[in-house]
């Protein structure tokens, strides 16, 4: 079964302390109180809701393949949100700054409702939809098992299977728990027996960097590319230009990601499928796919340029939320699938673009990590992985 459909709850943000380090999930993360009043009773998550008011609680960490079961006994609307992310509305107005912009949840939400239990997930793009679940909730205390490995979400319910979610919307993300804002009624939810195992990213992952030295990399042009660390860091050499450090090994079909941060303005990106020779002045020019990576918010990052020929082959939306899944001045993780004609890209785990590129100019190559004219700070990079597709 295939399903692509969509969540859009909002929120308001709430500052609060987080409290929940009590919690024995076997990862040891805490939460963050978004809305609503939570509680840690007796070894029991509580949340308690008045007539027309909803709670959220998120984890403080993201996971992207993870094992998470645990008993829940509610009264009303309740939802396990997994691979969650806190975006702005969308469609984003323009030339308002994101501190004053309304802002929603996104994610995969299984909606553990008594009387119409069903899941809801997409991208953060697509309108609102859900599928059904076989059966509604037979107990007091439900027990909800939920595996997430790639694009493969299953669901289990007091130990029956329920459903399986395909989505390459969310790839990582919060774990959150929402008590619905339900008008008709309060309610309260009892959680107990929280158990999670965080297994990072599952799958046939190799290295593209050891951690120690360039080796199997090639650097193009005059910007300085050092390691220190465990972390690749470029910064602008004598001339100021553009620089690139490409893998020696090509690749057609593939996934991809990296970790980066940026350290000041400049213009960046991750190459694929490409190719570098120097022109008659010894300036390095590449043929191949950006995946660009910029500062700013909202952020281009994610999107696809072609160099020297088409130009933008998915050009940045501001409107969308997905230009607002960079965290500027931290550590962000990209990533890049090609497999045929199909391009998808995605900025720390959300789903930022897809393209179908018809009549490819270029479909095998290099990776190349791009730093641009201007980008005297340089950025870092690490953790950079790559399984065959």
């Amino acid at each position: 079964m295939k399903l692509l459909v969509a969540l859009l709850l909002s929120v308001t943000m709430i500052a609060v302390p987080a409290f929940a380090a009590d919690l024995q999930l076997e990862s040891g993360f805490g939460f963050t109180v978004q809305s609503g009043t939570w509680s840690y009773e007796n070894g029991e998550l509580v949340s308690d809701a008045e007539k027309g008011k909803g709670a959220w609680l998120v984890s403080e960490k993201t996971f992207a393949d993870f094992d998470l079961e645990l008993e829940f006994n509610t009264s009303t609307a309740f939802h396990v949100v997994v691979r969650g992310h806190t975006l702005p509305t969308g469609p984003v107005p323009e030339d308002k700054p994101v501190e004053i912009l309304p802002h929603s949840n996104y994610g995969y939400s299984i909606a553990a409702d008594e009387r119409s239990p069903h899941i809801e997930a997409g991208s953060a793009d697509n309108p609102s939809s859900e599928l059904r679940f076989n059966e509604k909730l037979q107990s007091a205390w439900t027990t909800l098992r939920i595996q997430a490995r790639g694009e493969i979400i299953e669901i289990e319910q007091n130990g029956k299977w329920e459903t399986t979610l395909h989505s390459h919307a969310f790839t990582r993300g919060w774990l959150g728990f929402y008590l619905v804002h339900d008008q008709s009624r309060a309610g309260s939810v009892r959680i107990r027996n929280i158990e999670f195992t965080d297994h990072g990213h599952t799958g046939d992952w190799r290295t593209l960097f050891n951690g120690k030295d360039l080796d199997n990399w090639v650097e193009w042009g005059t910007e300085t590319w050092t390691v220190k660390d465990g972390i690749i860091e470029g910064t602008s050499g004598p001339d100021k230009s553009e620089g690139y450090l490409a893998t020696e090994e090509t690749w057609s079909d593939f996934h991809v990601r990296g970790s980066f941060k940026i350290l000041g303005d400049g213009n960046y990106g991750l190459f694929y499928h490409s190719s570098i020779a120097y022109n008659d002045e010894n300036y390095p020019i590449i043929s191949g796919i950006q995946t660009e990576v910029a500062p700013g918010t909202p952020s281009p990052s994610g999107w696809l340029y072609e160099s020297y020929k088409r130009g933008w082959l998915d050009a940045p939306d501001n409107s969308r939320p997905t230009a607002y899944a960079l965290n500027e001045g931290e550590w962000n993780e990209i990533e890049v699938m090609s497999k045929g004609k199909r391009v998808t890209t995605w900025v720390n785990g959300i789903n930022v673009g897809n393209f179908s590129d018809d009549k490819p100019n270029y479909t095998k190559g290099a990776f190349a990590l791009q730093l641009h004219a201007g980008g005297a700070e340089g950025i870092l990079w690490k953790d950079l992985y790559v399984k065959e597709e």
